[in-house]
């Protein structure tokens, strides 16, 4: 696991899927912000949430920034009601290049991708 429980994989495609484990504190989200800020513009971007057990208020706040502010298309994945709901205060719901998958697992073309049709 990377820093502040970081991973990041670039899939064949230029895709990318960042995934988090543990707690999701401001240290991580301003860390997804510098990966997400570094994105190309229109790549494909799936953040995993789906090893986080813990998630602090204010580090969703950053990673909501950090999602208005990039040009590259966001895929959320394994986040929480309540983590939903500020995502969602700040905009993030109306976004059309960011989406909040209910999926258990990431898009076939990312690295370490498990999913079957």
């Amino acid at each position: 696991m990377g820093e502040n429980g970081i991973t990041c994989q670039e899939g064949s495609d230029g895709g990318v899927l960042i995934s988090t484990e543990g707690s999701f504190d401001a240290a991580a989200a301003w860390k997804i912000g510098d990966l997400l800020a570094t994105a190309e513009p229109g790549a494909h971007v799936v953040i995993d949430f789906r090893r986080t057990r813990d998630f602090v208020d204010f580090a969703v706040g950053i990673l909501a920034q950090a999602v208005t502010k990039t040009e590259a298309e966001v895929s959320l994945m394994g986040l929480g009601q309540h983590q939903r709901r500020i995502l969602a205060y700040f905009g993030i719901k109306d976004l059309e290049r960011t989406q909040i998958d209910d999926g258990d697992a990431p898009p076939e073309s990312l690295p370490g991708s498990t999913r079957t049709t």
